[in-house]
């Protein structure tokens, strides 16, 4: 989860959205660790819930932004 100290830390670089308003996902690129990991959010009513934080490891941007989109086709389940 990041944290108001990690503000300067994380950037976010891309955002997806389900069609049906249920999931959202962020990719996140961390200036410290020079990684990438996504934000899996669930949305129900005025309720978000980060399900994951998703680290990418040594993958690149566009494997974030793969992964961020199959969160919210529903291809990764809850």
């Amino acid at each position: 989860m990041i944290g108001i100290d990690d503000k300067d830390r994380m950037v976010e670089l891309s955002s997806f959205f389900s069609d049906d308003g249920g999931r959202e996902a962020y990719v996140l690129w961390d200036r410290y660790k020079k990684k990438y990991s996504v934000m899996m959010i669930t949305c129900k009513d005025k309720n978000f819930t980060v399900k994951e934080m998703r680290s990418m490891g040594i993958h690149n941007e566009r494997y974030g932004e793969d992964c961020a989109e199959n969160w919210v086709l529903g291809i990764i389940d809850e």
